[in-house]
């Protein structure tokens, strides 16, 4: 009979033997009930499941507590957008210190004219030739 809680006694009334400290190492947790089952499951034995979780972790969420349910749909729904831009402005910043660096002499640029025009916290560190 496997324990789960440490300290409690088996149905029999008898409390169980204490294992050696190498037999405890070896014994499964209870948590780990499920590991070689779900170490078998299929991606699309998931992906058909995936749906009803959610459902199931919506009704909870909604019957715990409506107003936090939906502050945490809402603010998380928020953050991806501003991750969104935050994206969209990077490449935008990259592309224009692509175009300056590499576009603007018609010999293309060098290590130093790129060095100048990266942002100060992604210039090169201990050159002093590309870094002035």
């Amino acid at each position: 009979m496997a324990r789960i809680w440490p300290g409690r006694r088996r149905r029999d009334g008898e409390p169980e033997a204490p294992a050696d400290e190498f037999a405890a190492e070896l014994s499964a947790a209870y948590w780990e009930a499920y590991a070689e089952r779900m170490a078998s499951v299929g991606f699309l034995a998931m992906a058909r499941r995936f749906p009803s979780l959610i459902g199931q972790a919506m009704r909870l969420g909604w019957q715990a507590s409506r107003r936090d349910t939906l502050a945490t749909i809402s603010l998380n729904l928020a953050s991806g957008v501003f991750t969104g831009y935050a994206l969209l402005e990077t490449t935008g910043v990259l592309q224009a210190l692509v175009r300056a660096v590499l576009l603007d002499t018609p010999a293309g640029g060098t290590p130093q004219r790129a060095a100048h025009h990266a942002p100060p916290g992604q210039r090169p560190a201990r050159d002093p030739d590309l870094c002035p």
